[in-house]
């Protein structure tokens, strides 16, 4: 796929996930959806909606964006969650021209 690793963590905000906001750090994103972690645990049923507030490094720009849970993981401290976007993001959004990860690969290349 054309899923970027970011190489600076952008850090998210996740509501509806109950009465609290949820905050994680941006993995990876593509047109059609993101992978975050969260630290802690969170049990979060596949396809629970979601809104992401993404704050972009080093700007006062966010981006708010409707997803909904594909997968959820725990693994030592950390809960990993598959996001799939309502709608794709354009192909020339800001996100996604924040570039791989050092080595330039992108995850599961």
């Amino acid at each position: 796929t054309d899923r970027l690793r970011t190489s600076t963590l952008p850090s998210v905000t996740l509501t509806g996930l109950g009465s609290r906001p949820v905050y994680a750090t941006l993995r990876d994103i593509s047109r059609h959806g993101a992978g975050v972690a969260h630290r802690g645990r969170l049990d979060v049923p596949v396809g629970t909606s979601v809104r992401l507030e993404i704050h972009r490094p080093g700007s006062e720009q966010r981006d708010l964006l409707a997803a909904q849970v594909r997968w959820s993981r725990f693994a030592g401290v950390n809960t990993y969650l598959g996001l799939h976007f309502d709608s794709p993001l354009p192909s020339h959004h800001p996100l996604l021209a924040m570039g791989a990860g050092p080595d330039g690969a992108t995850p599961g290349s």
